[in-house]
């Protein structure tokens, strides 16, 4: 390495900072570039060298200019050029720059690999960089002219968490005003048969043919498996590949030496997917000529065709005329379709080797969510409000988003609390707001060590209970799991709660540190107990076999009549194929007729029946499909009073107390929570005497220090003359884009009366009581113009404690409770449990509100 140091980051400067890589051109072994420091310009909408404190200004860059025709080795041979001078620049020493930004699968984390970083002097420097990104480099580089591409790996510091949460805020704008994203899917695979000249060929021909069955019959067989081959690279299974491709003015995918433009591969995809005739026909070319029955099954579940389908749904492409410097300008106008609960929860299946990016590869696609560093928020002179308004130049959409705090330093289970949270405020229907607790979404512990490094609460569900999985070829998915029965946000198909609303007044997120220092999690929620659980049959497995002892408990004896309404109204969770309203009045019928067709007639087994279609009546199979999206990896159970059958989840939690995993249990409650829209299981734990006491200390604690800090904003108001008071009323209630700053009738205070200067009759805990009895919560808050302005300012971020909750529901201070999932309770889906509730038999055990502490 020639005596080279090892390159080290100098000093950054977060303020809409960015790094770019300029690599240099040549065939050597070694890959060698300079690191320019640039800046976002905000009204222009460009990237511009900016001089830096830290890091001496280069001299002039030059770079590639992009041509619209893309060549066939990714667009490595285009025409000479050097940077734009622009008119609009502040001084003569901002230049505007034009760059590619690059999207790869980074692989192997491991260092093995070197390219040369030189610094203004020509000095050398090297970089330690893995193989696969030494190939993307490589790749990207130009035999005749310096290259300005941005890549994270090279462009972040990725050892300095401040750094990525600076920048990941700023990943939206990065790959929105690139010139071209470069996706680079890997080298030639070293199996013949799989060849990237192939595949893009094919795509290519079936772009320009329309006659699908000549497409098809002019191919081969390895036309299809190098297709094959291709849909299934890493690449199109990162999650953070989802918004560099839905932000992206223009794309090229390129393997190897072959190339295509994004909108083509898209397209093709498309429409070799979406057409049936075209599977159908590949399907039985793959039988015919290499013996391969059903290859294309699950041609729709491949990364490439995932990929493709998910980004159609989460934004759609417009263009909109705006003037700019008095000039008519057309630009391209990306509108957000879907909530930051609905992009988590729709698309987990794709993968992050990073916990936090299970939530932050997808805040800039988020139409209610807006990334904002954490230390911009706290120290930088921008307010949150500021952040939004620039968003809201590019996403009209994000005028009423919240902000959500980008900080890699947290532990992963605060990023988990803090996504709950925001999920939970910025759900509109207060009847479901708690659905996401059901929800699988977040990151999948993979070791003992690993879980408890997270320290994930009980409450927050993984994707380990997600309903598919990739198989371990990588060709298609398997069913793994029943569906969520909440459904997809926003489409909840039972009402267990009768609409009751989540209760914001108890609804209260805590976080302190236990006895040994370890953070824990609770959420404060509201509901009743509706029954316990008395009878627990097994599991069913993936092959979604219902066991005989299941058919028994359900009542199903004489096996050659059809079952008992509450058995196979449990086993299809009484609605219809996808979850539907309407369940089909033939299901009883169908479900006698399919255990007839079962192998042994004892145990119905349903996947035996849908693997072969041709051979049973289509209705019976379709019955067997609903089974399957309601029973795989749940357990069959019967309550104790109510004497219900029902389903619960097979889902295996850690006991608080022993440290022994451990299934659903005889003994286990079923509980209705206000604002979820299915019943749960909840665990009952007992405290220890020593834990009860050091919690109450940390309750007084946290509201001896919330009075003191009003108190001294009390004392700094009295001393206010009415001139300064006035002023700080003006500045409290200055115009916002958001609601949430505004008060809840929209109503500004008027201006302060001279009797207002006078002391008023508020004490500080008088103002901490009225805070927490109101209905609105700090930071989030919906300001109510019943306190008077100092109380306002007093109170104003300022984090209380909320009441004892005993006034809203019977609250046992020596138990919490632990989250065991959702589950199905025969008759109990549709707010017959509320009824039960409201009127109770004095025979029956008393269904009282109560206040659930969940850990």
């Amino acid at each position: 390495m020639n005596g080279a140091r090892p390159y080290r980051y100098p000093d950054f400067n977060g303020n809409e900072t960015v790094r770019l890589l300029q690599i240099l051109p040549g065939d050597n072994v070694r890959v060698q570039a300079r690191l320019i420091p640039a800046a976002f310009d905000e009204d222009l909408g460009c990237v511009r060298v900016r001089p830096s404190p830290t890091i001496p200004q280069p001299p002039p860059i030059p770079i590639t200019d992009i041509d619209d025709n893309d060549n066939n080795n990714g667009g490595s041979n285009e025409s000479n050029g050097t940077v734009n001078n622009t008119n609009h620049a502040d001084d003569g020493s901002d230049r505007v720059l034009k760059y590619e930004a690059v999207s790869w699968a980074w692989g192997d984390p491991t260092k093995n690999a070197f390219i040369e970083i030189l610094d203004d002097e020509s000095r050398r420097w090297t970089f330690s960089v893995s193989h696969k990104l030494e190939e993307a480099l490589r790749a990207v580089r130009s035999l005749d002219d310096a290259r300005l591409v941005w890549i994270d790996a090279v462009c972040i510091n990725q050892e300095d968490q401040n750094e990525k949460s600076y920048q990941v805020p700023m990943m939206d704008k990065i790959y929105s005003l690139a010139e071209r994203v470069l996706i680079w899917l890997g080298p030639q695979s070293e199996d013949p048969k799989h060849d990237a000249r192939t595949a893009f060929g094919f795509l290519k021909k079936l772009l320009r043919d329309m006659d699908y069955q000549k497409t098809i019959s002019a191919s081969s067989v390895q036309d299809l498996k190098s297709l094959s081959a291709i849909m299934q690279r890493d690449w199109f299974s990162r999650r953070w590949v989802v918004q560099e491709i839905a932000l992206a003015k223009k794309a090229t995918i390129f393997c190897d030496d072959q190339s295509m433009d994004w909108l083509d591969f898209s397209q093709a995809i498309e429409q070799f997917v979406g057409g049936e005739i075209l599977t159908k026909l590949a399907n039985e070319k793959m039988m015919r000529e290499a013996s391969l029955p059903h290859y294309w099954k699950d041609v729709s579940a491949m990364g490439a065709a995932r990929l493709v389908s998910d980004i159609s749904k989460i934004r759609r492409l417009s263009r909109s005329r705006l003037k700019q410097h008095g000039v008519p300008v057309s630009r391209q106008k990306h509108e957000l379709l879907m909530s930051l609960e609905e992009i988590v929860c729709r698309l987990e299946t794709f993968q992050t080797s990073k916990p936090h990016d299970t939530i932050y590869a997808y805040l800039a696609l988020a139409k209610d969510a807006v990334p904002v560093a954490h230390h911009r928020s706290k120290k930088e002179s921008d307010s949150v409000d500021d952040v939004v308004r620039r968003f809201a130049k590019t996403f009209s959409e994000k005028l009423m988003a919240s902000p959500f705090i980008v900080d890699y330093k947290h532990p992963y289970s605060e990023v988990c609390r803090q996504f709950i949270k925001f999920a939970v405020r910025q759900n509109k229907d207060r009847a479901t707001a708690l659905d996401i607790l059901c929800r699988p979404w977040a990151y999948e512990e993979v070791s003992d060590k690993e879980r408890s490094e997270l320290n994930i609460p009980t409450w927050v569900t993984t994707i380990a209970y997600a309903p598919f999985e990739l198989t371990s070829t990588g060709i298609g998915l398997y069913r793994r799991n029943g569906d969520a029965l909440v459904g997809a946000p926003g489409k909840s198909p039972y009402n267990a709660a009768d609409g009751r609303p989540v209760n914001d007044k108890i609804l209260h997120f805590k976080t302190f540190d236990d006895l040994s220092g370890k953070k824990t999690h609770s959420l404060i929620v509201s509901g009743f107990i509706l029954d316990e659980i008395d009878v627990v049959r097994d599991t069913v497995t993936t092959s979604a076999l219902v066991p005989e002892n299941w058919l028994k408990l359900g009542g199903w004896e004489d096996t050659k009549k059809e079952p008992p309404m509450s058995l196979w109204k449990t086993l299809v969770a009484d609605r219809g194929p996808n979850g539907s309203d309407n369940t089909p009045l033939s299901y009883p019928r169908y479900c006698a007729k399919a255990l007839q067709l079962s192998p042994s007639r004892r145990n119905l087994d349903t996947q035996h029946i849908t693997s072969h279609p041709e051979a049973h009546t289509g209705s019976v199979a379709d019955f067997c499909r609903r089974v399957q999206e309601v029973v795989v990896n749940r357990r069959m159970i019967k309550t104790k009073n109510l004497g219900r059958l029902g389903l619960v989840s097979g889902r295996m939690v850690k006991n608080a107390c022993s440290g022994v995993i451990e299934p659903i249990k005889k003994g286990d409650l079923i509980c209705v929570l206000h604002g979820c829209s299915v019943p749960v299981v909840l665990r009952r734990v007992e405290k220890s005497k020593r834990e009860t006491e050091h919690e109450d200390k940390l309750h007084a604690a946290a509201l001896k220090e919330s009075v003191e800090m009003v108190e001294e904003r009390w004392r700094k108001w009295q001393s206010l003359s009415f001139e300064e008071k006035e002023r700080s009323r003006q500045k409290r209630y200055r115009p916002s884009p958001r609601k949430q700053r505004r008060p809840a009738n929209n109503e500004v205070p008027g201006p302060l009366e001279k009797s207002q200067t006078r002391r008023y009759r508020w004490s500080p805990f008088r103002i901490i009581v009225a805070f927490r009895a109101s209905s609105f919560h700090h930071r989030t808050c919906t300001l109510s113009t019943s306190f008077p302005a100092p109380v306002l300012l007093c109170i104003r971020d300022v984090t209380v404690p909320p009441a004892r909750p005993q006034a809203f529901g019977r609250f046992e201070r020596d138990c919490f409770y632990e989250f065991w999932g959702e589950c199905y309770i025969d008759e109990m889906m549709d707010g017959y449990a509320v009824a039960l509730q409201n009127d109770q038999k004095s025979s029956e055990p008393k269904r009282t509100n109560m206040v659930f502490e969940l850990r």
